[in-house]
C-alpha cells in the first residue's frame, strides 16, 4: 500500500511512503501571476494532477491536512486555503484516489509536536529521524517545513491504516 500525505498551502508539499518504508516528497507545484505591481502565486493544477497521477497505484490512500481559519487570519487567506483544499480533493476524486481529511492536531499529537514552541523545527526533527534519506532542507539549510509536515501526515496515515 502507498500512503500519501498532503500539506496544503503554497509552501505545502506532497509525500508518499511505500510498504518498504521508502518515501518521496514533492513541493506543491505553483506558478506566479502578475497583477499590477504584485505577483501572486497559485497552485499549478496540471502539475498537481501529474504528481498524483505519477504516484497512483492499485492500493493507495491519501491523508490531507484539514484547513480551518485561524483567529485574526484574513478573509482572503482563509478563502484561498479553502479553495486549495477543494481543488486537491477534486483532483483526488477524479483520479480515483480515496482520501481522508485530518486535523493538524491529530497528526501532531501522534509525534508529540502539538505542545512544541517551534512546531516547524519539531516537525523537521521528527521527520528527519524517521526518514533520514529525505531531502528536508534547502542547499542553504532552510527547513522545508511543507515536506516535513507532508511526510509526517503520510506516516500518521500509514500507522492509522495499520491499526485498522
Amino acid at each position: 500500500m502507498r500512503v500519501v500525505g498532503i500539506d496544503l498551502g503554497l509552501n505545502g508539499a506532497i509525500a508518499y511512503i511505500d510498504d518498504d518504508g521508502g518515501c518521496r516528497t514533492f513541493d506543491m507545484p505553483c506558478y506566479a501571476v502578475r497583477r499590477g505591481r504584485k505577483t501572486q502565486r497559485k497552485i499549478d493544477k496540471r502539475g498537481l494532477f501529474e504528481i498524483l497521477k505519477g504516484i497512483k497505484t492499485d492500493k493507495i490512500v491519501c491523508f490531507i491536512e484539514k484547513q480551518r481559519p485561524f483567529p485574526k487570519q484574513g478573509i482572503v487567506s482563509a478563502f484561498h486555503l479553502g479553495e486549495q483544499q477543494g481543488l486537491i480533493e477534486g483532483i483526488l476524486l477524479t483520479s480515483g484516489i480515496s482520501y481522508e481529511s485530518i486535523c493538524p492536531q491529530e497528526w501532531q499529537k501522534e509525534f508529540s509536536i502539538i505542545r512544541s514552541k517551534n512546531t516547524k523545527f519539531a516537525s523537521y526533527e521528527k521527520a528527519s529521524s524517521l526518514f533520514p534519506n529525505a531531502k528536508l532542507k534547502t542547499e542553504r539549510g532552510k527547513i522545508l517545513d511543507g515536506r516535513c509536515d507532508a511526510l509526517l501526515i503520510a506516516e500518521y496515515g500509514r500507522r492509522k491504516v495499520k491499526r485498522g
